[in-house]
């Protein structure tokens, strides 16, 4: 409802490569504005990481094993993965398949999965990344909007089934030592 905050995700490792403090940084960039960022992964960027979101409204998920991410994403309302660079993302494929939309920066495959379903940056800087955020804060509408059509995009590509079977076969690994997804 009103006043609700705009809840960010990105799931990812924490490595510098994936520009999360880029992010934090966009965060501190909009400390004022009801917006909510959740951090899904772990690495050696961790602590780091951890020590610039203090006082800004970021929680760390260290781990969420794969078949409990689902409803992670599904309560979140925008993807956000400002890598300085990435092959074809799975998050952001499951992102897509779980209807939200996306802001990333245009490498590797990521500017092919987000058309109107999402907002590409041209430069990962924290004002830019700040000002992607800023639309979804000015525009609610653009939610809902964008999310349909990375749902349609999923079905298109069959995508959906993809991430389904992602997911599946995640949970066939869970508990496995040494079975590699």
């Amino acid at each position: 409802g009103p006043g609700a905050p705009l809840k960010l995700l990105r799931v990812s490792r924490l490595i510098p490569r994936k520009g999360g403090d880029r992010l934090i940084a966009a965060m501190r960039l909009l400390k004022n504005k009801p917006v909510h960022l959740t951090l899904v992964g772990e690495g050696d960027a961790a602590a780091a990481l951890k020590a610039a979101a203090r006082g800004l409204s970021i929680a760390f998920l260290d781990y969420v094993r794969h078949e409990e991410l689902l409803p992670v994403y599904q309560s979140h309302h925008v993807f956000v993965l400002p890598s300085h660079n990435e092959g074809m993302s799975n998050t952001v494929l499951e992102a897509i398949a779980c209807g939200l939309p996306i802001i990333a920066t245009d490498t590797g495959g990521t500017a092919e999965l987000v058309n109107l379903n999402g907002l590409i940056l041209k430069d990962n800087s924290p004002k830019a990344i700040a000002a992607a955020i800023g639309q979804f804060l000015d525009n609610p509408g653009l939610i809902a909007s964008m999310g349909r059509l990375s749902r349609r995009r999923a079905e298109d590509l069959g995508w959906d089934r993809i991430a389904a079977q992602y997911l599946a076969l995640y949970a066939r690994a869970a508990g496995k030592p040494g079975l590699a997804p």
